[in-house]
């Protein structure tokens, strides 16, 4: 006898089907940017449709959106994890340490000599 998939099991049977489908097709995100902009584009769409009064909301496309939202922020959780961060495989301490050093490289020349000043190595 097949299981009957709950509610629940079949939203996220879809948001993993589609989530496949628009990794494959679009690869990573450009930036965390674009990211956001898609996920609040997304969002937009599911608010325009909350907006309409009760009896005009069609439940098939308030569901719809939601798994696009849920499938864009997938997508991108994945992304930030590691498991494609610009189109190579990292783990979370390379990707904290790239983020780190891209800071320190782009510290401005005053800001490293009020660090060493606040180190007490400046006028040594």
């Amino acid at each position: 006898m097949k299981h009957k998939r709950t509610p629940q099991e079949s939203v996220l049977h879809e948001a993993a089907n589609q989530l496949r489908v628009v990794t494959e097709a679009h690869g990573p995100f450009a930036s965390a940017h674009e990211a956001v902009s898609i996920i609040r584009e997304e969002l937009d769409e599911l608010w325009d449709e909350v907006r309409k009064k009760e009896g005009m909301r069609n439940r098939v496309t308030l569901r719809n959106e939601a798994i696009d939202i849920a499938v864009a922020a997938l997508r991108f959780a994945a992304q930030v994890s590691g498991e494609i961060y610009d189109g190579k495989r990292h783990d979370r301490l390379s990707i904290l340490n790239e983020r780190w050093l891209t800071r320190i490289k782009g510290l401005e020349a005053r800001e490293l000599a009020a660090i060493e000043l606040l180190n007490g190595k400046a006028g040594r």
